[in-house]
């Protein structure tokens, strides 16, 4: 892989145009948040994502895809080899140094950014089925619209695999046993 970083749009569809991954490109208002990105871009295809980065407690991230609708819960963790409480979203700081992309930004393509794969790719069961998926490139004024089949490439070209969890999961919390704290406590006899 190259040592450019991706940093504006144009280094994303360029690398697209280049490795004959079809695309679409829609131009909008600056829309860092979810609501925001609901508001102004009108998409052919896609369901709108969301992209979050989390990291645990020995600075591993995880870059989660998850459709717009998609309660992200803690309960698929395990799933992925993790405590879920030893997880939380990104700071700022790390997002730029992970992925060279500030909060707002977040998005898949920012992965070419991170040739030693220190971010693992999470992705939301529920996009499985959808045909086509859309992100920011690198900036929060355009959306990349491009078939899973397509981005799947793009992944291979950057050496990340993509896994698909279901992000739902709740996590199971066990009853306290008697004697714990919290549990029921026997009555001692006189």
């Amino acid at each position: 892989m190259e040592s450019a970083k991706f940093e504006k749009i144009e280094d994303v569809t360029s690398f697209l145009t280049a490795n004959e991954l079809p695309h679409k490109l829609y131009a909008h208002t600056e829309s860092k948040t979810m609501e925001a990105v609901m508001e102004n871009v009108k998409l052919d295809h896609s369901p709108f994502i969301k992209n979050l980065l989390y990291k645990d407690k020995k600075k591993r991230c995880y870059l989660v895809l998850a459709k717009h609708d998609t309660r992200v819960e803690k309960g698929f963790w395990p799933a992925v080899g993790q405590s879920p409480g030893n997880v939380r979203l990104a700071k700022p700081q790390l997002i730029i140094d992970r992925l060279g992309c500030e909060v707002g930004f977040v998005n898949p393509f920012a992965l070419y950014n991170d040739p030693e794969h220190k971010v693992k790719l999470l992705i939301d069961q529920t996009l499985e089925g959808e045909e086509y998926w859309a992100f920011h490139p690198m900036s929060c004024e355009a959306m990349v619209e491009i078939t899973q089949v397509d981005f799947k490439k793009f992944l291979t070209l950057v050496g990340v695999e993509a896994v698909f969890y279901d992000l739902t999961k709740e996590v199971i919390k066990r009853p306290k046993k008697e004697g714990e704290a919290g549990g029921k406590q026997q009555k001692k006899k006189k």
